[in-house]
């Protein structure tokens, strides 16, 4: 089945801002802001004053603190995955490129990734596999550490 020309442009609409959310959130991690309730309900889209482009408006900042811990921004990025994915069905495209451009972006990214991977492997074995595989482009094989995969392609 073919996609219609909307449908295109949507996906590809779609696919910047879940870049935009990434860079975003990497500038933060960087600056040892740690948000601590990130879900795709703390983000506002906003017509930009200068140029008309969206951009995106991080909310609620209640329960942030600042943290230069990866522990503490891999639990960030996990809050964040498991609300996109439990709120918005069939997007594991997506939040791998949000994934994906947080590692191009940030400072530190295996270090986070490292710690993305333990959440996700203390809640389901396959987890760490998955985070070495969307940030690699590989797939991962058994036993191996995803964080290696990632360090070698980085």
């Amino acid at each position: 089945m073919q996609r219609s020309s909307t449908q295109k442009i949507l996906e590809d609409r779609l696919e910047q801002l879940a870049k935009k959310m990434g860079r975003i959130l990497a500038k933060m991690h960087d600056e040892d802001v740690v948000h601590g309730d990130l879900t795709t309900s703390n983000v506002l889209l906003k017509a930009g004053a200068q140029s008309g482009e969206t951009e995106l408006v991080f909310i609620d900042f209640g329960l942030s603190y600042i943290s230069a811990l990866p522990e503490d921004k891999g639990v960030d990025v996990y809050v964040l995955e498991k609300g996109f994915l439990s709120t918005h069905p069939n997007t594991e495209v997506l939040f791998e490129k949000l994934l994906k451009a947080y590692a191009a972006s940030s400072k530190k990214p295996l270090a986070v990734v490292n710690k993305l991977d333990k959440v996700r492997s203390s809640s389901d074995p396959k987890g760490g596999e998955v985070a070495g595989a969307m940030l690699s482009g590989s797939e991962v094989l058994p036993g191996q550490s995803p964080s290696r995969v990632v360090e070698k392609r980085l």
